[in-house]
């Protein structure tokens, strides 16, 4: 934060890690005024910690929000990359991405780079989504524009829950960009991704997908309704 030239807080979301995190960020909390802990109450899925998260922070005097994963996949360094994106270029969301030009990935065997592809590759033909790197966690979120999105019809969790916020930004016309990283795997614990993880990625991207059909189906409806009326 000192490096990038911007003030601001640092809130740690943690669902009672046995890791000690909470501890760990206690510490830290007597030494710098600007961390504290938010206390998800039990173990909670990414996106209800996400929810949480916003919901405390949102109502606070914050210009920006960013987004990042605490077990250093996620480079700091990279950060003033996001936040000139959101300054200077007026970003509404700013997408870290492994998968634009400049973009990578380091530590992952084939196979786990084979299904990062996928996922991408599958949301963006289903949802029709323009970007490079959809499920990314690294981003960057104006927060006049972030108030916009109604965080109670967001229903979708873990990987799910980065398309939905997306897509949300993309039905409310936000400004999308995405500035290169590079992702490395965590030095420390295991990925949870497994076969189970990924059957229900698929059927959770379709069913995004038929959420939004549902909803654009009632809108249209409205739309002739009001018509007729006049």
């Amino acid at each position: 934060m000192e490096k990038t030239g911007f003030q601001g807080d640092i809130a740690i979301a943690d669902g009672q890690s046995p890791d000690g995190t909470a501890r760990i960020v206690q510490e830290y909390m007597q030494k710098h005024s600007n961390i504290f802990l938010i206390d998800r109450g039990g173990k909670t899925e990414l996106g209800a910690a996400y929810k949480l998260a916003f919901n405390k922070l949102l109502p606070q005097d914050y210009d920006v929000f960013i987004q990042m994963d605490a077990d250093l996949s996620h480079h700091p360094e990279e950060l003033p990359h996001i936040l000139k994106q959101l300054v200077n270029d007026h970003a509404d969301l700013v997408i870290g991405s492994r998968y634009t030009p400049s973009g990578a990935i380091e530590g992952w065997p084939l196979k786990r780079k084979l299904v990062s592809r996928g996922a991408n590759f599958l949301a963006r033909h289903v949802l029709n989504l323009p970007n490079r790197d959809v499920t990314s966690g690294y981003r960057g979120w104006r927060t006049d524009f972030l108030k916009k999105i109604d965080l109670e019809k967001i229903s979708a969790d873990g990987y799910v829950f980065m398309l939905e916020m997306l897509c949300a930004a993309r039905r409310l016309e936000g400004k999308i960009q995405e500035t290169p990283i590079t992702f490395t795997e965590r030095r420390q614990g295991e990925s949870k991704l497994d076969l189970r993880n990924i059957i229900e990625y698929f059927f959770l991207v379709w069913r995004l997908k038929l959420k939004f059909i549902r909803e654009d189906a009632v809108l249209h409806m409205r739309q002739l309704l009001h018509r007729s009326r006049r």
